[in-house]
């Protein structure tokens, strides 16, 4: 009786055993297919930076300790605010990396893939360039990673840790368990000023701050009553400047503006004693 009852326990055991799916276990057409038991998610995190309106900023993408076999992921920012101006990307040990064709897609795409499993130790995968927008308003703009949606316009999207960013065991796909932080670029007003400094030759000029596309830097020279005598309109750069017909009293003055003439800065005043 003792044995058939241990008998009928270790049966009862058994078919328990197959009937409940293992803890970090898949089941798959071809029966239970194992993985990694308390496998940490891989986490994929955006830098921060700051930048002037017309100004650049650098962020890196990080990706912690992972194996995998496929990481693909969609770069998404204001695009308004910023241009994408430059990309780096390590090579992860694997032998496909891609990315976008052209610098302005939207998202934009980087891609590594491989026919085995890399062990990745940790650390930066891509380096991202931005130009910041001269108009660009003050403020934080964020900059995220995700997975790579595919190109939803032909089909279905692409599933996360499915179809994209997965590691390889016996010929199936696992996934990453991806963990996603998005960084921010600050945006800052940008100071700049002009200065003008007397020298034996004329005025040495020096433009302080974040250049602006088609600027001017505006001379004008006045009589000591206030009448305007001669003006000259120059490139925005830090230069010297000289008037041939400055007779002393005369007040000079330097001006950074827009290709509108709006102003950049306020004025440097000076008077030619």
């Amino acid at each position: 009786m003792v044995n058939k009852m241990k008998q009928w326990i270790t049966s009862l055991v058994l078919v328990l055993f197959l009937l409940v799916p293992w803890a970090g276990a898949v089941e798959t057409d071809n029966g239970l297919h194992l993985m990694d038991a308390g496998a940490p998610p891989a986490y994929v995190t955006v830098s921060s930076a700051e930048a002037e309106q017309g100004g650049e900023a650098e962020v890196t993408i990080q990706l912690s300790r992972a194996r995998l076999a496929n990481l693909s992921l969609q770069i998404a920012y204001d695009a308004n605010a910023m241009t994408l101006t430059k990309v780096q990307t390590e090579r992860l040990g694997c032998q496909l990396r891609v990315t976008s064709e052209n610098l302005t897609d939207q998202p934009y795409v980087l891609i590594w893939a491989n026919d085995a499993n890399v062990q990745w130790t940790g650390g930066t995968v891509a380096t991202l360039t931005f130009r910041v927008k001269e108009d660009a308003a003050a403020g934080a703009y964020s900059v995220s990673a995700d997975y790579y949606r595919g190109r939803t316009d032909l089909g279905k999207p692409y599933e996360d840790g499915e179809d994209v960013n997965f590691w390889l065991s016996g010929g199936h796909r696992n996934p990453l368990l991806m963990r996603y932080a998005p960084g921010v670029i600050t945006v800052a007003e940008t100071e700049r000023a002009i200065t003008a400094e007397k020298t034996a030759g004329g005025f040495d000029v020096t433009l302080a701050g974040a250049p602006e596309e088609n600027s001017r830097l505006i001379a004008a020279l006045y009589t000591d009553k206030g009448q305007l005598r001669e003006t000259r309109i120059l490139t925005a750069e830090s230069q010297t400047v000289t008037f041939s017909k400055a007779a002393s009293g005369s007040k000079v003055k330097f001006m950074w503006v827009t290709e509108t003439f709006a102003p950049l800065c306020p004025a440097a005043e000076q008077t030619i004693e």
